[in-house]
């Protein structure tokens, strides 16, 4: 056998802990937004736990928790754009 027949059962393994850490992530997001803080919020303390538990990266945990929490930095785009008849300058916050 090839291993064509490896590589599709790491494909469906990537997948399914995508899959988890989505929900696990958009689960912390929703927790965060009554409080940043594991020690106070404890429904943030269980997902955290749980998120642990599956191996989450910790940098993503802690994207999820300030995405949720409102304190992750807002980028801002500029962008400028000419065409023969108007000059144009817009600002769009990513």
């Amino acid at each position: 056998m090839g291993a064509q027949w490896k590589a599709k059962g790491k494909e469906l393994a990537a997948n399914a802990k995508g899959k988890l850490f989505g929900r696990l992530a958009k689960d912390i997001m929703i927790a965060a937004r009554s409080g940043a803080d594991p020690a106070s919020n404890s429904r943030l303390r269980l997902v955290v736990e749980q998120a642990r538990k599956v191996s989450m990266p910790k940098d993503t945990l802690d994207r999820a928790i300030k995405k949720g929490s409102g304190t992750g930095s807002m980028r801002s785009c500029n962008i400028a754009t000419n065409s023969p008849k108007h000059s144009k300058a817009a600002q769009h916050d990513v």
